[in-house]
């Protein structure tokens, strides 16, 4: 039976997670009433008991979306910005310090019309000094609202800045006004410093698992860790804090026992008196990782876990989970868009549910000491597979036992072996030196393990996107099924919608996906399972990637294993800059480009469509992007042509080769929209009936240019532009005149509030 206060929680609970599903913010004078009606709610409860349910959901919902339209607020005021600012502010974070160097500050004075307080992520390209932690700075830099790529399966960069409460992204200018203020890196700082001057070979993952700093770890060591399912090892987390408060623990009653034998006098209310050094031991800790969001989750729970035993409580698990969701929603609301949270609270719900299902048996023997530990790991692994797999689209199917070898030893060897070795550093760096070499062999070791593993069949699987309802399904088949009573044969129906995906019938549609790479191109064809990629995006000297960022991901999410075609339009970097990288993840058919493969004349048959070769001609000696492969691919009935980066020259030699026979329903426009391309007499020999703009968000160039648009716009062209809408998807029905169906990222495939805010 639950209680008034449990009913207003779950109320609380529900009303502040509905936000994940909200289009929009609830308007302010609509939460004003909502504010009215709750407090009446509340002052009814004597009378009404369950109205303490409709007052918690009412001010959940309230206090979600007023903090969701502060932070509108805050990024509404650089929505109009185009000139310099200066800002002062300390650096609080330095998220990577290799070129560009990408760091957080906490604003404390702001050139107008920008608030002050404000969070603010930099880039900065050229660096005049080592950017620290603690420094306080005064920059000119050029800022924007957050915003992010936006495909499907893909991370979504802008609800990630959301949740962290950053308001502006931008860069830092080469200027005069550019200095620090004052120089007082923090202790995090120093330590980095200290373990930057040691030669290992596995510093960075002694930086992230010791003081939660990821900015060294590669791209090769992140992918074989995610892989391996051991990600949550390695990222400061609930488990690494809690190893923490054991240590210190044991730290206070040793310390005790070391009192009693000098002084002789007992010490009683040892967990009374040990839960505030705990707390500060935790809280020291939680600081050197940055106060990260899994951290500070886990320091509340470690404070209410202390206050029941503290004050003599004895709540249920329902309860407690409800007590930490709450605290939780109220010191950092917007993680509710934080997968984190989502994955934290399923293991604490499955442990819980692991402890209730098969309580410890007392035993001497070893096994039976370790038996409890074994099973837990394995019902975790087994239990969390269709949260990850819904999310990440990858199950880690050697994780399961990786994770029986790898958890116990990062608990018990692998974190207090690296806590050590840091203390001693902060104290002196000769000494500790002996400790690192041989924490730094440690870890070599667990990653050759890795790499051994990571190369025989099947240790991990890329599955195709399901929906959540389907996952929840099968979750929920799994909990049932370890139920003590016996369950119905029919409990195993659950698993069903899961088996729907491999018996999808054929579909009677093919697909043209635009997506979001910023100032660049990639487009994916697809028929049922098969696909081809016309350019690939760009590619920068940070290593970041359009590949990995959104077309592999999303391909993955897709159920697609291989390419039939890679068409690359041009060799210019916004176009082709990936395509190594996709390559080397996913193999193709064939690669065309303009220089090879792609001339005037050829033409494939692929399944139920055509694609013709339009441009460029054998032996062309233009410009790069006049010698853009054009292509067309069709259906018969309908079609879309896909011009690359052409300008008005290569359009004019086109009109003049095919005249009518350029005619398509879908136009992709040439250069991105620039004034040198889409010129009126093309756009009359196309008629295109759609048109769409891949350009990046407040780009350098002003692409679309507006005299372009005007002139589709003449031409009563519908027209799309992946900067605003993110990616773009067009459904075609097979040989039909049944309308296309044009769908975006922000308005129909995930339309929610927090991936929309900076629009």
């Amino acid at each position: 039976m639950l209680t008034t206060i449990d009913q207003w929680m779950v109320g609380f609970v529900i009303g502040s997670v509905s936000a994940l599903t909200w289009p929009h913010l609830p308007a302010i004078p609509v939460l004003a009433i909502a504010l009215i009606v709750a407090l009446a709610s509340a002052l009814s409860v004597l009378r009404f008991p369950c109205q303490a349910s409709v007052s918690g959901l009412l001010l959940g919902v309230i206090w979600i979306a007023s903090v969701g339209h502060w932070q509108y607020h805050l990024q509404r005021s650089v929505v109009n910005l185009r000139q310099p600012v200066v800002v002062t502010g300390q650096v609080t974070s330095v998220v990577d310090n290799r070129a560009p160097v990408t760091f957080d500050i906490a604003t404390s004075s702001v050139s107008e019309p920008l608030f002050n307080n404000m969070r603010i992520r930099l880039r900065w390209y050229h660096p005049q000094w080592r950017v620290k932690q603690g420094q306080t700075v005064r920059l000119e830099v050029k800022l924007k609202p957050p915003h992010g790529l936006s495909n499907l399966h893909a991370f979504n960069y802008q609800s990630w800045l959301l949740s962290k409460g950053i308001t502006a992204t931008g860069y830092v200018k080469d200027s005069v006004y550019n200095r620090v203020e004052s120089h007082s890196p923090t202790i995090r700082q120093a330590l980095l410093d200290m373990l930057a001057q040691q030669s290992l070979s596995h510093k960075d993952l002694i930086a992230a698992l010791g003081i939660g700093y990821r900015g060294w770890l590669d791209g090769e060591d992140m992918a074989l860790i995610q892989h391996m399912g051991v990600s949550h090892l390695i990222a400061i987390s609930g488990l690494h804090l809690t190893m923490v408060a054991l240590l210190s623990y044991w730290l206070f009653v040793a310390l005790c026992g070391m009192w009693q034998a000098r002084v002789g006098r007992t010490q009683h209310n040892l967990i009374d008196n040990s839960a505030l050094f705990v707390l500060l031991c935790c809280a020291g800790y939680a600081y050197l990782s940055g106060f990260a969001i899994p951290v500070t989750r886990a320091w509340l729970g470690i404070a209410i876990a202390f206050g029941i035993v503290r004050y003599r409580k004895h709540w249920r698990a329902p309860r407690l989970l409800l007590i930490l969701m709450c605290s939780m929603l109220i010191v950092a609301p917007l993680a509710l868009l934080s997968i984190s949270l989502w994955l934290s609270l399923s293991a604490v719900f499955i442990i819980l549910w692991s402890l209730w299902r098969w309580p410890q048996s007392q035993g001497d023997g070893v096994l039976q000491r370790w038996r409890p530990l074994i099973r837990l790991q394995i019902i975790l692994s087994v239990m969390l597979l269709p949260i990850v797999a819904w999310q990440f689209q990858l199950v880690s199917v050697a994780g399961i036992i990786v994770n029986l070898i790898a958890v116990p030893l990062f608990t018990f060897v692998m974190l207090p072996f690296t806590l050590l070795s840091l203390s001693v550093l902060s104290v002196s760096p000769d000494h500790a030196e002996p400790l690192l070499t041989a924490l730094n062999w440690t870890f070599a070791q667990f990653m050759h393990g890795l790499r051994l593993i990571d190369v025989l069949p099947f240790s991990a699987l890329s599955i195709p996107s399901i929906l959540l309802s389907a996952w929840l399904f099968a979750l929920l088949a799994l909990v049932l099924l370890t139920l003590p009573i016996k369950i119905t044969r029919w409990t195993w129906l659950l698993f069903t919608p899961l088996l729907t995906v491999l018996l999808s019938p054929r579909a009677p549609h093919w697909q043209i996906n635009v997506m979001d790479v910023g100032q660049g191109l990639a487009v994916v064809v697809q028929q049922d399972k098969r696909a081809l990629v016309y350019d690939v995006g760009a590619r920068y000297p940070s290593g970041f990637n359009m590949a990995d960022a959104a077309l592999l991901p999303y391909l993955r999410g897709q159920g697609i294993e291989h390419l039939d075609f890679v068409f690359i339009s041009h060799a210019d970097n916004d176009h082709a800059g990936s395509v190594d990288t996709l390559l080397s993840q996913m193999t193709a058919k064939q690669l065309l480009t303009s220089a090879k493969g792609c001339q005037q004349g050829k033409v494939w048959q692929w399944q139920q469509l055509q694609i013709e070769a339009l441009w460029p001609p054998e032996g062309f000696e233009g410009s790069e992007n006049d010698g853009s492969c054009v292509i067309r691919i069709s259906d018969g009935y309908r079609s879309i042509l896909l011009p690359g980066d052409i300008e008005s020259s290569s359009e004019k030699q086109l009109i003049s080769h095919y005249g009518k026979g350029l005619k398509s329903d879908i136009l992709l426009a040439p250069h991105h929209g620039s004034n040198t391309s889409s010129t009126k007499a093309f756009l009359e020999w196309v008629q295109p009936h759609h048109v769409i703009f891949s350009q990046g968000y407040a780009n350098r160039w002003g692409f679309p240019r507006q005299r372009v648009v005007a002139r589709y716009e003449a031409l009563d062209v519908q027209h799309y532009r992946t900067s605003l809408l993110g990616q773009i998807r067009i459904t075609v029905p097979y040989k039909t005149t049944t309308p296309l169906a044009v769908q975006s990222y922000r308005q129909d495939l995930v339309p929610f509030w927090y991936v929309n805010v900076a629009q």
